[in-house]
């Protein structure tokens, strides 16, 4: 979901933000999940409101895919 328009909408490359997620949970020995919502949270921060609502916004433009 991330990369289909949030990373975008607050100024990183999806590539580029993955790099600094991996660097961080290496350095900091976290899992790299929490450390990719964690930056997630900070570049938002002063740039959108980071909350249910916006995210469900963010879901629901996600186009899902049919197993036939």
């Amino acid at each position: 979901m991330q990369a289909q328009g949030f990373i975008q909408s607050i100024g990183y490359d999806v590539k580029d933000l993955r790099t600094e997620v991996n660097e961080m949970a290496k350095t900091f020995e976290m899992d790299t999940n929490l450390s990719y919502m964690y930056k997630m949270m900070e570049a938002s921060r002063g740039k959108h409101i980071f909350n249910r609502e916006s995210l469900l916004d963010y879901g629901s433009k996600i186009e899902l895919f049919r197993v036939e």
